[in-house]
Formats: structure tokens, sequence, C-alpha cells
């Protein structure tokens, strides 16, 4: 099938069986400087004090201005990046790559492997041959090098045209080697501070509603029985503790409140496994599940009695 885009900002898809809606989200399948000296011990004028008293003035001075440093230290570690990098960081860089490339990015963050991951995946159309889609890889690992906040391990970009797909991972070593010392000031991104509710997640991005803690709904026990029931190969055993990616919704454009995404495969991985869960919010189209693990797709929608009733 031709890729399309989700309408959840999920980047190129397959399209879903005839008859269906498009899926809900996933990937396109295919030393600190030096110091001036200090000052004269004393008022001027009157001389040296005695060597005893000089010597614990310095030690005492030695002390308090190693104590300023570290305290230095920690704020500066604390301001620029000490906190890892979050969901809602995500918004920072979505623009700058859907400007570039005409689409939006399919972007998420998680632990591999122990190693905070910033995920990239694109379809590119225009693109082809392994030399450029690694060149492209480059950039876009670049972008993300240079605009992503808060603190992490390593970035995962995943590149799909017409070869195969194109994997590459930095670490945070490779990035600074590849690409220069990443720029300062990258304070972690704003939130609107919003608590969850039934439909809507919470502590959003003030831009492309990324977010930090998914509906209520979406993590309830009867939306997992739903999850379970529509994506039996999934590893329930290994399933990931936490989302990739969070969002809300413009109900107006998309017909959808919020949703979140689960990466089921590695990050290396060609083709990724995901799941995805949009709360639709309404009683007879409440929740849809999207299943992809190998070649097998998925798509449930469940009204709010299902809903209700997965649990018994």
């Amino acid at each position: 099938m031709d890729p399309q885009h989700s309408p959840y900002g999920g980047g190129p898809q397959h399209g879903p069986p005839p008859g269906q809606p498009p899926w809900a989200g996933g990937p396109y399948q295919g030393g600190p400087p030096n110091l001036p000296p200090p000052p004269p011990y004393g008022p001027a004028g009157l001389g040296p004090p005695p060597p005893q008293r000089r010597r614990t003035g310095l030690v005492v001075g030695l002390v308090a201005g190693g104590a300023a440093l570290v305290v230095l230290a920690v704020a500066l570690v604390l301001v620029f990046g000490s906190r890892p990098t979050r969901i809602s960081d995500l918004a920072a860089v979505h623009g700058v790559i859907a400007a570039d490339y005409n689409q939006d990015p399919f972007l998420g963050v998680v632990e591999s492997d122990g190693a905070r991951t910033v995920y990239v995946s694109l379809y590119l159309y225009d693109f082809g041959g392994p030399g450029t889609l690694r060149e492209e890889s480059a950039e876009v690992a670049r972008t993300v090098w240079s605009t992503v906040p808060g603190a992490y391990d390593q970035v995962a970009v995943v590149l799909s045209g017409y070869d195969d797909p194109f994997v590459q991972v930095w670490d945070t070593r490779a990035l600074r080697e590849d690409f220069g010392v990443r720029p300062g000031g990258l304070e972690p991104g704003r939130t609107d501070g919003r608590a969850p509710t039934l439909n809507r997640a919470g502590e959003c991005s003030p831009e492309f509603d990324y977010c930090n803690e998914p509906a209520e709904a979406l993590v309830t026990e009867n939306t997992r029985a739903l999850m379970e029931r529509a994506c039996p190969l999934a590893d329930w055993e290994a399933f990931p503790a936490e989302p990739f990616q969070i969002r809300n919704h413009d109900p107006d454009d998309y017909s959808a409140e919020s949703s979140l995404i689960y990466l089921l495969s590695p990050v290396t991985a060609p083709d990724a496994d995901f799941l995805t869960v949009t709360l639709l919010g309404g009683n007879d189209d409440f929740l849809e599940v999207t299943c992809q693990v190998g070649d097998d797709a998925r798509y449930e929608t469940y009204s709010r009695a299902d809903y209700e009733d997965a649990v018994g």
C-alpha cells in the first residue's frame, strides 16, 4: 500500500484495510577557567597579618571559594539539562523537522537498554540510496542535538525511502564529536502544567501538545484489557512500562481527544513494532487500538460500553 500521513502526527503509515479509518500512529513500515589572584589581605595600609592568621584566612577563603564553585556547578547542571528529556520536550524539535522535510516526524522518548533515547522516524519521499539516507540521518541527528532540551544518552534515527530503511544511533560522545559542543541554554521545555483528566492528557508542551502524563482513561485496567484483546501477538510480559509518546489532539480536526504509543521493538529495528491507543470519547466510538507486530497489523474500535465491560 502507498504510505500516508497519520492525522495524529505519527508520520507516514501504511493505509488501513479497506473501509477502515487511518492508523492512529506509528512509523511507516518498510578544569574550570583560571581564576584571577585574590585581592590583598586586609584593608590597605595595615600591612600583612601574622603568618598563622594569613594561612588560616587562606584556608578559609579556599574552602569558601570551593564551596561557592560547587554550588555554582550544581546550579548550572540543574539549569542546563540534568533533568532527563521528557516527551513534552519533543515539541522543540517537531516543528523544525516538519519544516525541513514537509511532513510530521514520528517522535518519542524511550529507555533502550538503560539508555534514554530520543527517537525520530521519517519517510523520505524525495530521497533515495543509502548514501543520501546516511547524509539525511546525520542532519536529523544534528537537529536533535542542537534543539531538544534536557538530558539524554543517545539519538536514534530511522529513515525509510525507496530502499530498505536506514537506522543509525549516536551516543552523546559521537554527537559531540560529529557536531561539536551542544549549544547552551537548552533548558527543559515549558509545560502548561495541566493535570490529566479522563479524556485529556496532562502537563503538555505549549505547542504540538506533546504530554508527559496520559489521560486517565488510557491507563485503566479496562483499557489494558482491550489492548491485550486487540494485540494478542505483543509480548505482554515484556511490555514497556512507560509510553513512547503521549499526545493531545484537536477533536475538530481528528475526532480524537488524546493518544499514547508504546514502542514494542528495539530502537535499532528498521521496521518498528508499536501499539497505539487513541481516545475518541464518543459513546459508539470511544477507544481505538492499533497494533503492528511484524507483518501483523490490527485495528479495533471499541464503544464506551465495551470499555466499561472490559473487566468483569
